[in-house]
Formats: structure tokens, C-alpha cells, sequence
């Protein structure tokens, strides 16, 4: 009994050796282990992570394009990714290894700013997209200009004729960014209208600008 035992357990070593034998043997076979592919990859020196909502829109569209171009210029690589669709993404930044992240936000909560918190405390630079949801020495903002945005506006309500106004403007709380500037906006608004403005008013409402 003892020598069957002893033999049934040779066997299946030898077998298990031999489909491990196998199995390797297909792997460095494939593309993905090939020495000869691995020369091919060039390792970047930067690697940068953009956080974009998962939309079709053009502005977003060009703004990977430009990112790809950018990273091209500059040698180094970048990869997207989404906040609202794969919120662990952006919880692992902090072990990532990224030398920066770019981020459009437009819903600010809690969890989201304590992964910011995080991940600047971390030393990471971060880029916000048009709405500065944190602010510190590694936290920087790209986007429009809204004292201008607001003296587009009072140029719109130029055109109407009216010697005196009475505005009302709504801000989204899905775009918390423009909010936080929205004396900038009025301010542009008045720059504009002067005493033509007789009344401004500000509210704001659950608008949902970016589709999920």
C-alpha cells in the first residue's frame, strides 16, 4: 500500500513538473514575456494621470488629445482615468507613483476631498481643470478666466436694449469651481453694465452640466 501511495505521489509530482515546464514554456513563447519585445518599450522617466469625466463632449476630446501630444513633446506618459466611473482609481494615487495629476471635478464631496487632502499631503502635484476645489503650494488651476466670463455676460445683456436689468444668475452645484468665483463673474457682469444693472441676484440649483 505504502509503495502505491509512494509511486501515485511521484506521478503526480512529475506530471505537475512537467505542465509547469509547459506552461512557462508558452508564456515566454508569447509577445507579452519576448525579450525581444520588451527592448522594443521605452520606460518613461514621468508618468502623469488625468482624471476626466467619462463623457464624448469635444472639450474633453481635445483635452486628451492635447495631453497625448504634450506627454509625446515631453517624453513621458500619461494615462486617463475617471473619478465618478472608477473611484478607487483616484483613492490609489497615493501609492501610484505618479509625479502629478490633472483632475476636472464637478461634484465636490467629502470622500474626494480627502483623497485630495491626501494625495497632497503626499507632496503630488495636482492640476485642477477649471474648477479649484483644493488649494495649496502643489495645487495649481487651469481653466477660463471668469471676470472675463462675467463681462461676456453683461455684453449679451447689452444687446437686449434695456436701459435698466434685473439678473439672475444660477450656479450649478455640480460645478462647485465657477461657484466659488462667482464674485469674479458678477464682478465682469457690472463691469460691463454699469448702472444699467439694476438688480443681481444669485441662486443656485442641482444642474447636472457634465453627462455621466
Amino acid at each position: 500500500m505504502n509503495k502505491i501511495l509512494k509511486s501515485i505521489t511521484i506521478i503526480s509530482g512529475l506530471a505537475f513538473l512537467f505542465f509547469l515546464f509547459l506552461s512557462v514554456r508558452m508564456l515566454v513563447q508569447t509577445p507579452f514575456a519576448a525579450k525581444e519585445e520588451f527592448s522594443r518599450v521605452e520606460e518613461r522617466e514621468f508618468h502623469y494621470a488625468l482624471f476626466l469625466p467619462v463623457t464624448n463632449q469635444s472639450f474633453f476630446q481635445r483635452l486628451r488629445e492635447g495631453a497625448l501630444d504634450a506627454a509625446a513633446a515631453k517624453n513621458c506618459a500619461v494615462t486617463f482615468h475617471s473619478i465618478y466611473a472608477d473611484p478607487e482609481s483616484l483613492s490609489m494615487v497615493q501609492y501610484s507613483g505618479f509625479n502629478g495629476i490633472g483632475l476636472y471635478l464637478y461634484e465636490n464631496d467629502e470622500k474626494t476631498m480627502d483623497l485630495l487632502k491626501t494625495i497632497q499631503n503626499k507632496g503630488i502635484p495636482i492640476v485642477q481643470i477649471e474648477n479649484e476645489i483644493i488649494q495649496g503650494p502643489a495645487t495649481f488651476l487651469i481653466g477660463t478666466n471668469n471676470f472675463n466670463v462675467g463681462k461676456g455676460i453683461g455684453s449679451l445683456a447689452l444687446q437686449t436694449g434695456f436701459n435698466s436689468l434685473n439678473m439672475v444668475l444660477v450656479y450649478s452645484r455640480k460645478n462647485p469651481g465657477v461657484y466659488s468665483d462667482a464674485t469674479l463673474i458678477e464682478m465682469g457682469i457690472k463691469n460691463v453694465l454699469k448702472d444699467k444693472l439694476a438688480m443681481l441676484r444669485r441662486e443656485t440649483a442641482s444642474l447636472l452640466l457634465i453627462p455621466t
